[in-house]
């Protein structure tokens, strides 16, 4: 299905059939290897800079975001005909601490290193605003941690106060200075002493009335000495440290972003007919005109794009549609292309109807579609089970539409591929990878990471010369076609639900827990899974509506009873048995299983609260302040 009206998208190809010219794919590839190489070197050499200015208090981390800035890394980890300018405290952190390496040469490539400091200077403030309130509540509770026989002597309402108080003191550490807390009395003055430690308050200096998530957007450099501190003390005490900046370490090469410039740049098309016009009127001038440099819109370029791009791309070989669309940008890694497309923005939709996709919230919903009636599917989201969908029409016959981590693992081909890898693997690569395991790419000391750095690149070039090969990319290409194939069945048996001459729209209730980021406490060793961004896929093709699912996996599905494991299968059995659960009520006793019984309840929940009703289970005022507590972690659950 095609995106939204309005919406930049990008369209795959194959690298080959797109770029019919030898030497074009040659000097493509070999950017890509420059890129990555130059990103590797500029990436451990910004990380050795963090850590030695806030070790010897020299230097200054206010541009560590700024993307102008940055390209100072990239300069200085590689080599031009001319010269150009690098900050004096980076060049003093090169100058000791960075490993010997050979710099990369830097010919065209300077748009394309442009290019990947918007993306580090992105993912760098990001890692702090999104992840640092988190990171405080494992601080804290590393700090009040107690043993294991004080812990299985407290009973479960204690544990789970005690949990509480914990995540209130995080939250107290983070609020603003003029605030009450909410945590008892008895922490807050080890609260106050962690603010001073921690130096929350000098990070935001004026908190002008603002919470501390505005101020870690709008000043994130000023909040990684903060983390550093946590880093060291979680190290210190067994835990495991966090990334303080973005570290390229993966050796397989990502892709690059191409535009007109770096088109003409690298593969020598030459300049564009206005630059030539406006060069010579220049020189006729003598140097001299006044005239200020008029600024052209995308519609003037359009032609000069045009010209550029059809000399490099063959768009009607590589078999993609509405050529008319492509917005003359593209990223690559060789291997695989990924068209940018632009869609013209149409007429948006009358308030007074239902949209046809999209992630709404149920009172979004019931302001736009008063009149017209709905066709809604429970959606329970999880880890092994990633998504069940149940149809409201008919919640106890109906068969439930099931997609799960297993079958995605399997329709990726993961075990294939991996262990393809494991027997193309040199000796000296999986040598060298099991040597660096001793060393800890995340930890918050420059002694420590320097050693990291150093050991890497005694078997750099080796690595690289390995995991560069075109094989590893058309691998990565292989399972990104394939998922793509594996989500698109799980559409059509959504879609399916739903028969063509129903009149109502289909609407996905999809459980709250899928708007949040699965944390590695949850996953309970688990395999990493896609969570949130299903939900976001799916909100491309229906209308997803994020439904509270308070109590709906503990509620029978038929007499709305409390729901609990099946105790004397389990015991016949002698293991427990995953999602197995029975009513508890002595005159329903109705056997169910947990996924399909939190979809199901998850529909109902839904259209409850549609219709204006109370929802099938209230919260308490302790578990409020626990969901209060959780949100306040989450702060992207639906960007």
């Amino acid at each position: 299905m095609s995106p939204d009206p309005g919406r930049i998208y990008t369209v795959g190809c194959s690298f080959d059939k797109l770029i019919p010219d030898e030497a074009h794919r040659t000097a493509l590839r070999d950017a890509v290897s420059r890129v990555h190489k130059s990103t590797i070197l500029a990436t451990e050499l910004l990380n050795l800079h963090v850590r030695r200015c806030i070790e010897d208090c020299t230097g200054d981390l206010e541009h560590i975001f700024n993307s102008n800035w940055l390209l100072n890394a990239y300069n200085e980890v590689s080599r031009g005909k001319g010269t150009t300018r690098v900050d004096d405290e980076l060049r003093r952190t090169c100058d000791k601490y960075m490993p010997t390496f050979v710099p990369v040469d830097r010919q065209g490539l300077t748009q394309l290193f442009a290019y990947e400091c918007r993306n580090l200077a992105a993912v760098g403030s990001t890692n702090v605003w999104m992840h640092f309130q988190r990171r405080v509540q494992t601080y804290v509770k590393l700090h009040h941690t107690i043993d294991r026989e004080t812990y299985n002597a407290l009973t479960k309402d204690k544990r789970r106060q005690r949990y509480l108080h914990l995540l209130q003191v995080a939250d107290d550490i983070c609020r603003p200075n003029a605030e009450e807390n909410r945590s008892p009395g008895s922490y807050h003055s080890w609260i106050r002493e962690q603010r001073r430690t921690l130096g929350i308050d000098d990070a935001v200096g004026e908190w002008v009335d603002k919470p501390l998530l505005y101020h870690l957007k709008e000043n994130p450099q000023r909040f990684v000495k903060s983390m550093y501190r946590m880093s060291q003390y979680i190290e210190e005490h067994g835990g495991r440290a966090f990334a303080l900046f973005p570290l390229r370490r993966s050796l397989v090469p990502r892709h690059i972003r191409v535009d007109q410039k770096v088109l003409r740049t690298l593969l020598h098309l030459g300049t564009s007919e206005y630059l030539k016009t406006s060069a010579k009127r220049r020189k006729m001038n003598d140097g001299c005109s006044t005239d200020k440099r008029q600024h052209r819109t995308r519609e003037d370029l359009i032609d000069e794009k045009a010209e550029a791009f059809g000399k490099v791309l063959n768009i009607r070989a590589a078999n993609v549609r509405q050529g008319h669309l492509f917005d003359y940008a593209f990223t690559t890694d060789g291997v695989c292309v990924r068209l940018q497309y632009s869609k013209t923005t149409r007429q948006t939709q009358a308030l007074s109807t239902i949209p046809r996709r999209g992630l709404y919230a149920i009172d979004e919903l019931k302001r736009v579609s008063r009149l017209e009636q709905l066709h809604v599917v429970g959606v329970d989201p999880g880890i092994r089970e990633l998504v069940v969908g149940v149809d409201q029409d008919d919640p106890r016959n109906a068969s439930p539409v099931r997609y799960t981590l297993r079958q995605r693992l399997k329709d990726l081909c993961s075990r294939r591929y991996a262990d393809e890898v494991r027997r193309t693997r040199p000796y000296s690569v999986t040598a060298a990878e099991e040597d660096l395991c001793e060393y800890n790419s995340r930890t918050s000391s420059l002694r420590g990471f320097g050693a990291y750095c150093r050991k890497r690149h005694e078997h750099l070039d080796i690595c690289l010369d390995y995991y560069t090969d075109i094989a590893h990319r058309k691998r990565r290409w292989k399972t990104c076609i394939k998922a793509q194939q594996s989500e698109e069945r799980l559409y059509e048996r959504l879609r399916k639900i739903h028969k063509p001459s129903d009149g109502r729209r289909l609407v996905l209730a999809y459980g709250a827990w899928g708007a949040t980021s699965t944390s590695a406490s949850v996953a309970r060793g688990n395999p990493p899974a896609i969570g949130v961004g299903l939900m976001r896929k799916l909100s491309k093709r229906f209308v997803v509506a994020i439904t509270p699912e308070h109590h709906t996996s503990k509620t029978c599905c038929r007499c709305f009873g409390s729901c609990g494991a099946w105790r004397e299968v389990e015991e016949r059995m002698k293991k427990k048995v995953r999602g197995l659960r029975i009513c508890q009520e002595e005159t329903c006793k109705l056997p169910q299983n947990r996924d399909r019984t939190g979809a199901s309840n998850i529909g109902m929940q839904f259209n409850r609260l549609f219709e204006g009703k109370p929802p099938i289970r209230q919260m308490n005022e302790e578990e409020k302040e626990f969901n209060r507590l959780r949100l306040v972690c989450e702060p992207c659950a639906t960007s």
